[in-house]
């Protein structure tokens, strides 16, 4: 019988349960050094360590500044006190049925970074976004 390497790095994340059937969740599940618990977080979709992690659809980032929720969840982000980033998935091209123009959406992000510690853009997916490329 093995013994489990003591010297060996887990990472627990704790995933949102409305998460449960994003690809992120699955990427994390395949990962061996990581030990992945889905419950219902009050805020942010991934919970790893001390940080909380939003992850955002390029798509559902625009639709978020139209319809205001975008400033009152990172609100909700930062009154826990952690340390927060954003994941922005997708590419721009992505973005073209929402009729944003660039100055609305840049507008946003240097908003946001002014709070959130650290600002994730990815256009690779679910492997990109679990770290597992």
């Amino acid at each position: 019988m093995s013994r489990p390497d003591p010297a060996a790095r887990f990472v627990h994340v704790v995933a949102d349960d409305r998460e449960r059937a994003a690809p992120v969740v699955a990427v994390l599940q395949s990962m061996n050094d990581v030990a992945v618990e889905v419950r219902r977080l009050r805020v942010g979709d991934y919970l790893v360590e001390d940080w909380l992690f939003e992850r955002k659809a390029l798509t559902d980032f625009a639709e978020s500044i139209k319809d205001g929720r975008l400033f009152s969840q990172a609100r909700r982000l930062l009154s826990t006190g952690r340390p927060v980033a954003l994941i922005l998935e997708g590419r721009a091209g992505d973005l073209a049925p929402s009729q944003m123009q660039r100055p609305a959406l840049q507008g946003a992000l240097i908003s946001l970074t002014g709070d959130i510690r650290r600002l994730l853009e990815l256009d690779g997916g679910a492997a990109v976004s679990a770290g597992n490329r």
